[in-house]
C-alpha cells in the first residue's frame, strides 16, 4: 500500500511538472528564465490572476481606511437583542419562533381553511391563537427581565399589544359568527297539535283584515282559540325561538363583519409587527436612522404583497371575485440632499403616473366590456358588464419599470450598497418586462371558455416583485454597514434572498393547491350525502 501511494504521488507530481512546462511553452511572454529574486529574501512568484478588489473582505481588514473610517469601524457594535447573552432567553427564542410560525404556517392555513369552509377552521384558529398569545406574553417575560434600556421609544412594545387584543377579537368574533349562523339555520319549530283542535298562526298586513278564506284567521283569534295550556306553551316557545333567531341574526350580521374587517388585514398586520420586532431586535432605526430605515421597508414590503398577491391570483385566489387573468424618507431634517430629491421623486412618480392611470382605465372601460364580448361571443342582450380580466393600462407597469431603472443609478455611500439598489432595482424592471408579456399573451390569444388563464409569465414577475422587494429592504444604511463589517457580498445576500423566495413561492402554492383540494373534497361530499 505504501508503494502504490508513493507510486501514485510520483506520477501526479511528475503529470504537474509537465503541465507547468507545456503552459511555459505555449505562452510566448512567459519566460521563467526571467524570474529573478528582486531581493535577498522575496521573489517574484507568477500568478494568474491578483484580485482587483477586497470586497468578500471584513471592512477592518481592508488596506487604505481613512482615519474617520477605521475609528468608525473600530467602534462599530455588532450587540443587539439577539447576540446578546442578557435576559431570558428562552422567553425570546421561543417568541422569534413562535411568531416566524404563526406568520408563515399557522395563520396562513387558517385562512385557507376557512376560505375553504373546513370544519377544521375554528380548531385550528384556536391553535394559532394559543402560539400567539404564548408568544407575547414570554416576549413580555424578557422585556421584564432585560437589564438595560438599549431602546427608548420603540413602537414594538404597543404593536405587540395591538396584535394581543386583535388576535383574541378576532377568535371571538369567528366563535360567536360561527355560533350564530348555526342557530339561524336551525328549522322553525313547526307545531302540529294533537286533536288538530287549533288553527295555525298566520302573518298580516299592518291592517289586520283577513281575507274571506276560512283558513286565514288572525293572529289574536288564533291565541284566543287555542286556550290549552299545552297550547299556549307551544306557542310561547315558537315565538321564543323566532325572537332567538332575529337576535342571533342581528349579533351574527355584526359579528361577522367584524370577523372579514380582521381576517385578511390580521396578516399584515402580523407582518407588520414582526418587522417591527426584526428593526427593534437588532437595534436598527435608532434615532435619525428611522427615516432611511422607513423609506426602504416600506417601499420594499409594498413590492413584497404585491408580489404574494401576484402570485396568489396565480394560483385561482379570488378567481370568483374577478381576480382571474381572463412616503418616502431619509434625512433627519434640515437642508435637502441630492439623495432627498432621489427619494422624492419616486413619490412624484408614483403620484403622477397614479393619476393617469386612473384616467386611462376610465378611457378603457368601454374597451374591456366590447372586449370580452367579441373574444367570448356574447351579444349585449346576454351581459350587462363584463372584463377580460385584465387592462392593457400601461402606467402601473410602467411605473414599476421606472421605480427599478431609476433606484437602480441611486447613488451611495458604498460599492456594496450601490450593488444591492442595482440588484432590486432590475428585479423590478424584469418583472414589468413580464407583465408586459402577460398583456400580449392574453390580448394576442384572449380565452374563450370560461377557465381563469394561468399566464406562466406571471411565475416570474411574482418572483421578481417578492426578490425585489425583499432586497429592496435589505438595501436599508444599517443592513449594508452590517454586510461590510461581516465581508459579505452582495451576491451573497442575492443568492440567500432568491433561495427565500423561491421556498416561499413554493410554500405559497402548496397552500393555494390544498386550498382546491380541500373544496373538491367538500363538493364530493355534499354530492353523495344527496345521493
Amino acid at each position: 500500500m505504501k508503494l502504490s501511494y508513493f507510486y501514485l504521488l510520483t506520477v501526479l507530481a511528475l503529470a504537474n511538472s509537465m503541465d507547468m512546462d507545456m503552459d511555459m511553452d505555449m505562452d510566448p511572454h512567459n519566460e521563467p528564465n526571467d524570474i529573478t529574486p528582486t531581493t535577498a529574501t522575496s521573489v517574484i512568484t507568477p500568478t494568474p490572476y491578483i484580485a482587483g478588489h477586497l470586497h468578500g473582505v471584513p471592512i477592518l481588514e481592508r488596506p487604505g481606511l481613512s482615519p474617520e473610517e477605521q475609528l468608525y469601524w473600530e467602534n462599530y457594535s455588532t450587540e443587539s437583542f439577539f447576540t446578546t447573552d442578557k435576559g431570558n432567553r428562552f422567553a425570546l427564542r421561543y417568541h422569534v419562533v413562535t411568531m416566524s410560525i404563526v406568520m408563515f404556517i399557522t395563520y396562513p392555513i387558517a385562512l385557507i381553511l376557512n376560505s375553504a369552509g373546513s370544519g377544521w377552521y375554528l380548531p385550528w384558529l384556536a391553535i394559532n391563537l394559543g402560539l400567539t398569545v404564548s408568544s407575547l406574553v414570554l416576549a413580555g417575560v424578557f422585556s421584564a427581565t432585560f437589564p438595560e434600556q438599549w431602546y427608548p421609544g420603540n413602537i414594538y412594545v404597543t404593536t405587540s399589544i395591538v396584535l394581543f387584543v386583535l388576535i383574541i377579537l378576532h377568535f371571538v368574533v369567528a366563535v360567536l359568527s360561527r355560533l350564530a349562523s348555526s342557530i339561524v339555520m336551525l328549522d322553525n319549530p313547526s307545531y302540529e297539535p294533537l286533536g288538530t283542535d287549533s288553527i295555525p298562526l298566520k302573518t298580516y298586513p299592518s291592517n289586520n283584515t283577513p281575507s274571506s278564506t276560512p283558513d286565514e284567521v288572525p293572529e289574536q283569534d288564533t291565541l284566543r282559540l287555542n286556550t290549552s295550556p299545552q297550547t299556549r306553551f307551544l306557542n310561547a316557545k315558537i315565538f321564543r325561538a323566532a325572537w332567538i333567531q332575529h337576535i342571533a341574526a342581528t349579533f351574527g350580521g355584526l359579528c361577522s363583519v367584524i370577523f372579514h374587517l380582521l381576517n385578511y388585514p390580521l396578516l399584515l398586520y402580523i407582518l407588520f409587527n414582526n418587522c417591527v420586532g426584526l428593526a427593534v431586535g437588532n437595534l436598527f432605526g435608532k434615532g435619525p436612522r428611522v427615516f432611511n430605515l422607513l423609506a426602504h421597508w416600506i417601499k420594499g414590503a409594498v413590492f413584497v404583497i404585491l408580489g404574494v398577491v401576484s402570485l396568489a391570483r396565480y394560483c385561482g385566489i379570488g378567481q370568483n371575485k374577478g381576480w382571474a387573468w381572463n412616503q418616502h424618507l431619509a434625512g433627519a431634517g434640515g437642508a435637502w440632499t441630492a439623495k432627498d430629491l432621489q427619494h422624492v421623486s419616486i413619490a412624484f412618480l408614483y403620484i403622477g403616473t397614479g393619476l393617469c392611470g386612473l384616467l386611462s382605465e376610465i378611457k378603457l372601460n368601454n374597451w374591456r366590456y366590447y372586449h370580452t364580448l367579441e373574444t367570448g361571443g356574447f351579444t349585449t342582450d346576454e351581459i350587462f358588464a363584463a372584463s377580460p380580466g385584465y387592462s392593457p393600462n400601461p402606467f402601473p407597469t410602467m411605473t414599476i419599470f421606472w421605480t427599478g431603472i431609476l433606484m437602480s443609478q441611486h447613488a451611495q455611500a458604498s460599492h456594496t450598497s450601490t450593488q444591492v439598489h442595482m440588484q432590486w432595482g432590475y428585479l423590478l424592471s424584469y418583472g414589468s418586462f413580464f407583465r408586459i408579456f402577460t398583456f400580449l399573451i392574453l390580448y394576442f390569444k384572449p380565452l374563450r371558455d370560461g377557465y381563469p388563464s394561468k399566464p406562466i409569465t406571471e411565475v416570474i414577475t411574482s418572483l421578481c416583485l417578492l426578490a425585489g422587494g425583499l432586497i429592496f429592504m435589505e438595501s436599508t444604511d444599517q443592513v449594508i454597514e452590517a454586510m461590510d463589517y461581516r465581508g459579505y457580498t452582495p451576491m451573497f445576500t442575492f443568492n440567500v434572498s432568491i433561495g427565500f423566495v423561491a421556498l416561499f413561492m413554493a410554500w405559497i402554492m402548496i397552500l393555494c393547491m390544498w386550498k382546491q383540494w380541500l373544496i373538491q373534497c367538500k363538493r364530493v361530499k355534499e354530492g353523495t350525502e344527496r345521493v
